[in-house]
């Protein structure tokens, strides 16, 4: 499933195992992908998440305290994690159908982040709306910066000489003139 996935949504995934295993989980959940789309470098998860003031180290602070607080189902083990819950599995599936929708043929950050903060009760979208993180701005903010980086569409030589000189196109259909 991996193989469409973009070299920043890897570098997400590597992270999310990472902090699970620093965090001595046996399973990699959403709270795990989140602080690795927070920490993936220069990707579009990680900026639009530095808008709201979500960075990776405030992230990885929240989930310590849900840890030390002993919320939810957490279950600490100091081994290599087992693999993901359920609902990560999900958003990395479903992460492919944003790619899709996108007619994009990669899976980047952009579109992990967009499926999960679609998984409205998981652990992930509890910590961001703890921090104050709007959802639909992070969904906004993520369409503003994909129409950024998206590249020019190359027009045809002859309609970019008419582009230049500021000349209108003239088409056989008068009425399209």
């Amino acid at each position: 499933m991996q193989s469409k996935f973009t070299q920043k949504a890897q570098e997400a995934i590597k992270h999310a195992d990472t902090s699970a295993r620093k965090f001595s989980q046996s399973y990699i959940g959403t709270e795990h992908l989140l602080l690795g789309l927070a920490r993936a470098n220069d990707s579009i998860s990680q900026k639009v998440l530095q808008l709201q003031n979500a960075t990776a180290d405030v992230i990885e602070k929240k989930i310590d305290e849900i840890l030390n607080a002993g919320q939810g189902d957490l279950l600490t083990y100091g081994g290599k994690p087992q693999g993901y819950t359920p609902r990560t599995k999900r958003i990395l599936e479903k992460s492919n159908r944003e790619a899709q929708k996108m007619s994009t043929n990669y899976v980047g950050t952009e579109h992990l982040l967009l499926a999960l903060i679609k998984e409205s009760d998981s652990l992930a979208v509890q910590i961001l709306a703890s921090l104050g993180v709007n959802m639909q701005r992070v969904h906004d903010d993520i369409m503003v910066m994909l129409s950024e980086y998206t590249p020019h569409i190359q027009l045809p030589q002859h309609l970019q000489q008419h582009q230049q000189t500021g000349q209108a196109t003239k088409t056989s259909t008068p009425t399209l003139d």
